[in-house]
């Protein structure tokens, strides 16, 4: 992991941000794994009949495109198979500026294509959704004169991305870290800003945007603690039936998860089991009874579920210190699947591989990545998309190699993948 990140950058995050990366240091040095010994990808066996076990994974890796420096893939949406959409951000070698990525999978290759910059400077994309072939939006953020973050959308009409104003209601860093659409004409985007409290202490407010097919516009939104609230992501069952989680962070830098409800009038905040430290990263629904949230605690994968009345605390696999960072319904079906990264030591190496867990209806069960074997180096999954049962993606990024890495679902009947496969590294 890197102190760097193309991550929303709210006060809490920021934090994270620098004492994650510390202690994975620490933990590294511990085992004695120096980052000069972490090698490329070496991908799995395919699993299927008679092969099964650590070294055997359903997930193969799909070829990434060559991106100038330091790209990161954030989010993930699927139109169909053949029309799937990646955005994030990357470097610039012409110059230090974050410059925004979308990129595009046509059934058979992933490929760049150009997107704005709109404030010119340092953008990053951190969401994505797709309505239609001709109908797709991103959201992020990108950073201004005035030393700020602020708010950026962009729109995809099937053949060029276009930027589209949105709103950065704060006198400081205003971000976007979530986008879900019900229709074309009723969509949400979610996120937080920075306020001074008076005190010279910034404080994160959750923010709730509403495009209703002309033009985005605020909503209000609970703040349930005074020091620190964010909202992270958003899915949309029906115009009155919208979910938002996120954190509470405290004053001791402590959090706790933080789950808020769109009935079609107001936004609500709605009690969950409020972890010690947990975070949300990722939500997703299948109907106003069925919707999950994930994310971690300082030591764990956390994973709750709503059953139309509450939210219960469900136990998922993954070990300590693995994290969730995302995750999708399967359509058609009651399966979800999560992404995100697993911490384990073995030969006293520490390895941080690549993690998907795949809820089956009745249980969570923890799957073994495309990289399920190698020595060392962070390998987190940031995105997953269902199409379908059989045609599920997850994307990510490699540390220190700093390059993408697409994966893709594929359960042995499916021979048409390559064996392997691995992304391109970046250069």
């Amino acid at each position: 992991m890197r102190a760097r990140s193309f991550a929303p950058r709210s006060f809490a995050l920021r934090l994270r941000a620098f004492i994650a990366p510390l202690a994975l240091a620490c933990l590294c040095a511990a085992f004695a794994v120096p980052a000069a010994q972490a090698r490329p990808l070496r991908p799995a066996i395919l699993c299927g009949p008679g092969v099964t076990g650590m070294h055997c994974s359903p997930w193969r890796y799909v070829a990434a495109p060559t991106v100038q420096v330091d790209p990161e893939v954030h989010a993930l949406a699927a139109v169909s198979a053949n029309d799937i959409w990646a955005v994030g951000a990357f470097y610039n070698s012409q110059s230090p500026a974050l410059n925004t990525l979308t990129e595009h999978w046509n059934g058979s290759t992933w490929s760049v294509v150009p997107s704005p910059n709109p404030l010119g400077f340092g953008s990053t994309l951190t969401a994505v959704t797709a309505i239609a072939t001709n109908d797709v939006w991103a959201v992020g953020y990108a950073w201004v004169s005035n030393g700020y973050d602020q708010t950026i959308t962009l729109h995809w009409n099937g053949s060029a991305w276009s930027t589209v104003a949105s709103l950065s209601p704060g006198p400081l860093d205003n971000l976007l870290t979530g986008v879900a659409a019900i229709a074309a004409n009723d969509m949400w985007a979610v996120g937080t800003y920075l306020i001074n409290n008076g005190s010279r202490v910034l404080a994160g407010q959750t923010l709730t945007e509403h495009w209703n097919g002309s033009a985005w516009s605020v909503v209000a939104s609970p703040n349930p603690d005074t020091t620190n609230d964010e909202l992270h992501a958003v899915t949309a069952i029906a115009t009155n039936d919208v979910w938002a989680v996120g954190e509470i962070a405290g004053t001791e830098g402590t959090s706790s998860e933080l789950t808020e409800h769109w009935n079609g009038s107001a936004w609500s905040a709605v009690s969950n089991p409020a972890s010690q430290g947990g975070v949300l990263q990722g939500v997703a629904a299948l109907s106003s009874t069925n919707v999950w949230a994930v994310g971690s605690t300082p030591y764990f994968p956390l994973a709750e579920h709503w059953n139309g009345t509450t939210w219960t605390s469900v136990p998922c696999p993954g070990g300590m210190y693995a994290q969730l960072k995302a995750i999708t319904a399967v359509p058609g079906t009651n399966q979800f699947w999560a992404a995100g990264s697993g911490f384990r030591v073995i030969s006293g190496s520490a390895q941080y591989p690549d993690l998907t867990e795949h809820w089956n209806g009745s249980t969570w069960q923890a799957i073994p990545g495309a990289n399920a074997i190698y020595t060392s180096g962070y390998y987190a999954l940031t995105a997953v998309v269902a199409a379908s049962s059989q045609n599920i993606w997850a994307a990510g990024t490699i540390s220190p190699y700093s390059a993408i890495f697409y994966e893709r679902y594929a359960p042995a009947s499916n021979s048409w993948l390559p064996t392997s496969g691995r992304p391109l590294r970046v250069v």
